[in-house]
């Protein structure tokens, strides 16, 4: 079973909560645009504008894609 917790809403960071090794975090906003990456379980995005964004995870054993509320 695939047990993660991420920050949400959050605010000047996104961090991933897992036991899983984390590959990548790639943040996109819903036009599909990359806004960050980062290769670890925290992103630092104080610059982007309030709203919705999809966090994309990639673990050992999994991609999971989740949405997030910038606040």
């Amino acid at each position: 079973v695939l047990k993660f917790n991420v920050t949400n809403p959050f605010d000047n960071e996104i961090i991933v909560f897992t036991y899983q090794n984390i590959k990548s975090l790639k943040l996109h906003d819903l036009a599909g645009n990359l806004i960050c990456f980062g290769k670890s379980a925290m992103i630092h995005v104080p610059h982007i504008s309030k709203g919705v964004y999809i966090l994309t995870i990639d673990m050992d054993k999994s991609l999971q894609r989740i949405k997030v509320f910038k606040q």
